[in-house]
């Protein structure tokens, strides 16, 4: 007599990903990446450990590879004439210093050093 093979376990649950300032990282965990370049798809990778050789096929099929852009030499936030965020802390991991995972306010100066290190 044949015996029943022991049932199966429920493949894992992906993991949560980090959404960072505002983002929707929900497609990371359908491996939805096509290595768009934008604020929101570049803050889901590299909030989420993703730095480099992405290797997708965009829209057009064409096979396509994104890096996170690095930063060896940020530039300090200057208003009015004075320093008011040293950004300096950009540099560090080899110039992936950013995690995209705090400053989401325009008033907080991670957000300023993004916006004077694009």
């Amino acid at each position: 007599m044949p015996t029943a093979a022991p049932p199966t376990a429920p493949p894992p649950t992906p993991a949560p990903f980090v959404n960072p300032c505002g983002c929707d990282c929900s497609w990371l965990a359908h491996g939805q990446d096509d290595c768009r370049k934008d604020v929101c798809a570049d803050r889901c990778r590299i909030a989420n450990g993703i730095w480099y050789n992405v290797h997708c096929q965009n829209a057009y099929g064409q096979a396509v590879t994104w890096e996170a852009n690095r930063n060896m030499a940020p530039m300090d936030v200057w208003e009015h004439g004075q320093s008011r965020c040293e950004c300096g802390w950009m540099a560090n991991n080899h110039g992936f210093g950013d995690d995209c995972r705090s400053g989401c306010s325009p008033n907080e100066c991670a957000y300023k050093c993004r916006q004077a290190n694009p």
